[in-house]
Formats: C-alpha cells, structure tokens, sequence
C-alpha cells in the first residue's frame, strides 16, 4: 500500500509540476509548443547520432578482438616453435653431459679400486 501512495504522489506531483511550467512559461503557447518540438527534435537527432557511433564503437571491439585472437594464436605457435627449437638445440648439450657425468662416475669406480687395494 505505501509503494502506491509514493507512486501516486510522484505521477501527481509530476502533473502539478509540468502544468505550472507550462503556466508560469515566459512564451506564448505557440512558442512553447514549437520550442517543445525542437528539443525533440534535437533530442531525437542526438539519440541516432548516438546510435551510429555506438555500432561504430562495438564495430571497432570487434574488430580488435579478432584480430587480438589471431595474434594471441600466432604467438602462442610461435611460443610453441621456439621452445621446440630450444629442446632441438639443447639435446646435444643433455646428451654430452649425461656422458661426462657416466665417464667421471666410472673414473670415481675406477679410483675407488685402485686405492682400496
């Protein structure tokens, strides 16, 4: 019951409001009828003028986002071929360490019998 009373309050009050602008307004009525249709007019141009630039602005994202996921792909393959390069590059360099490693291992064994005896 309280919702309707505020809301009849404010439709009343609103009425009241409107009608004493329109009484107390400096123009005459023909001027302030005209004066009503240009602001909605102007009011009408401004909104499709907001419109436009809106579709321009969410042409625009996705635009960029296109062409952000195309570069977040091309780097990650690129990403991707790069560290199967390094792996490529790098196994020689494994393979030769774990060779040293079983050569000082055996020269230790081989050290280890010669003074133990």
């Amino acid at each position: 019951m309280k919702l309707k009373s505020v809301a009849t309050g404010l439709v009343v009050g609103t009425a009241v409001g409107t009608a004493l602008a329109i009484l107390n307004a400096p123009k005459s009525g023909q001027a302030l009828r005209q004066g009503f249709k240009d602001t909605k007019y102007d009011a009408t141009a401004t909104s499709n003028q907001m419109k436009l630039e809106l579709q321009e602005l969410k042409d625009n994202v996705m635009k960029v986002k296109s062409t952000s996921q195309e570069a977040v792909k091309t780097l990650g393959e690129e990403v991707k071929t790069m560290i199967d390069q390094y792996k490529k590059d790098i196994q020689p360099n494994i393979n030769q360490i774990k060779s040293d490693v079983d050569n000082i291992k055996s020269r230790a064994d081989e050290a280890k019998k010669a003074f133990s005896k």
